[in-house]
Order: C-alpha cells, then structure tokens, then sequence
C-alpha cells in the first residue's frame, strides 16, 4: 500500500448507504470522498428499518469491505419501551443499552485482528464500549477518532427542560446524566474527535480542554445538487423546509415557524447576512424577510447564486474530507 493511501475502518451503530436523513448523509458523503484516495472497510449495526441487501450493495460500491450486524433491539413500540424501563435500573443509558449487541463486538475481533488499520473512525459515541484498539499480532494498534455528530448529552438535557409531555421529560431527566458520562468518556479515551461546529467544539473542549479537535462541518453533494435550466422559477407561494423532522431541534424550529412566523405571511455556517441569507429573530421580521424573497424573484435568485457560490467553496462533501484526512495525519504524526 501506497505510504499516502490509508486504511481506514468506519463503525457505526447504523449504515451510511444509501442515505435517507441527515446523520446518513454525512457518513455517506465523508466516506465516498474518502473512498476516492483510500481502502475503506465499514462494520455497522443494522436496524429492522434498513433493507439488508440494499444497504450491502450501496455501501460495497466504495468499501473494500462491508460487514453489517443486524441490531436485535427495536428502535419503536413495544421493543422500544422494554429496553427504555430496562434502562431506568441500569447505570447505562437506554442509547448505550440498545447497541450493545455481542455480535458486532465478535465481528470487529475477526475484522481488527485479520489486518491492520491506520484508523479507526467511530461515528456518534454510542458504541464507545466497543473495544476498537486491536491489530494483528505484532502491528501497532490502530488511534481511534470520533465523528461527533452532536453533543447528545446536551440535546437530551434539553428535552429534559422542554419536552412534549411530563412522562417523557422525567425519562429525559433520568438518561441523560448517564448518556453525559458515557460521552464524555468516549471523547476522553479517543486519539482525536471531530465535531459538526465551532459552537460544539467549544462546548467539548469545555468539559474535556485535552482532547484534541477539529471541526468537518456538514456539507452538501455539489456534484449532483446544480442548478438546472428546466428549474421553474419562484411561484411567490412557496416556501420548503429542509430537514429531517424526527430530529428535535428541527422539530422545534418548524413549530416555531409555523406557530409565530407562518400566519404573519398569510447558526453554524459561514454565511453574510444579505448576501447569502436572511436572516431574522423577531417573528414580525422574519415575516418580512420571507415576504421579500416571495415578492422580488430576483432578490431570491441573487441569494440563491450566492449561496451555492458559498457551499460550493466552503461545504463541499469533497472539501470536508480533505480537511478530515488531515486531521487523520495529524493524529497519526502524534503517535509515530
């Protein structure tokens, strides 16, 4: 192999192809710009909800290899709810408990032993009891890093204060410390972790000043996502949110909208207020910023050009892996 080409083993409690939410979309666009200058191999938990064969097949189209381990634990109904009250007499959080599954540990032992790897990426901290730092007998262990999607904790502690009923608030009040402690312990046992922003960042190096970060934000498929002349023109009427609404904070942001901004009408990137975006707090403003980009067609198109000119430079899927091998480098200089 190739000095500058690595070996690189993915886990995660889910698979990254072909991808269907947002979680999805970053391991699937990381991995297949890796997958250009890199040997991939992916070991992944796979829930009832993915198909099996579908998942394989688009995931072997840039991996060496793909090993998935089906995840015996429901993630709805009555499944789901045995394993939450399990939780509630556990020192375990319910996400820790429900991917603990003994095959997928007996499947990173054969993977981990058969070959060695120059790193090893964890997505999320769930499967942070895994035990990832194994290598053929006589090669050096592989540094583990983590790809921080968020700090979960926090997004828990949140639902804790403001959760849709008082059952799931209590349950939220009672998980969370343990879901902190077994986070806080995966970034703190791993050779580099890498977050969606600066403000997560901040918040990690808060709790753990050590550990060594960078920031690979979240990014778009350029290549497939281009403008197109058969694109109609804005109608003045629409209006289209982008995002997954089982995610809480999405959730809470189109409430919002819909509660306080929509009837008015009848963070984290890089981008200029009014050269790229609107952007507006006040419920009344925010009104009359849509209202602007419905009225004047030429107004939204200039934003719009804008934007892509700024997520084409900046928030490429290409450009993101770049700046991840780099931080894989610099992780592996530290521990030569």
């Amino acid at each position: 192999m190739s000095p500058e080409r690595l070996s690189i083993l993915y886990v995660s409690h889910m698979p990254a192809s072909p991808p269907r939410f947002g979680a999805q979309a970053r391991v699937h666009g990381l991995m297949t710009q890796l997958a250009r200058r890199h040997d991939l191999t992916a070991v992944m938990l796979l829930d009832d909800e993915f198909a099996a064969e579908e998942c394989r097949r688009a995931m072997q189209a840039y991996c060496c290899e793909v090993v998935l381990v089906h995840n015996p634990h429901g993630w709805e109904g009555f499944a789901k709810r045995l394993l939450q009250l399990r939780s509630l007499a556990s020192t375990r959080s319910f996400e820790r408990l429900r991917v603990t599954v003994p095959a997928l540990q007996r499947a990173l032992d054969q993977v981990l032993r058969a070959r060695r790897f120059d790193v090893v990426n964890l997505e999320f901290s769930f499967l942070g009891h895994c035990d990832l730092r194994q290598a053929p007998p006589g090669e050096r262990l592989p540094p583990v890093v983590v790809d921080s999607h968020n700090i979960d904790y926090e997004l828990a502690r949140q639902y804790a204060r403001a959760g849709r009923s008082l059952v799931r608030r209590l349950y939220a009040a009672a998980n969370w410390r343990k879901l902190r402690r077994e986070e806080l312990g995966t970034y703190r046992d791993a050779d580099g972790v890498y977050l969606c922003s600066a403000a997560d960042e901040r918040r990690l190096l808060d709790q753990i000043p050590g550990v060594r970060t960078t920031v690979i934000p979240n990014a778009a498929d350029v290549e497939y996502y281009q403008p197109r002349p058969t694109d109609p023109p804005p109608d003045g009427r629409t209006v289209v949110f982008f995002g997954l609404l089982s995610y809480v904070p999405n959730l809470d942001g189109v409430t919002h909208f819909v509660q306080d901004i929509w009837p008015r009408i009848s963070e984290g990137i890089e981008a200029v207020p009014g050269r790229d975006l609107l952007i507006e707090d006040q419920p009344a403003a925010f009104a009359d910023a849509v209202n602007r980009l419905l009225a004047d067609p030429d107004l939204a198109m200039a934003i719009g050009q804008s934007a892509r000119r700024l997520v084409v430079q900046r928030y490429s899927w290409s450009g993101a892996a770049r700046a991840l091998e780099g931080f894989y480098r610099q992780i592996l200089q530290v521990g030569s």
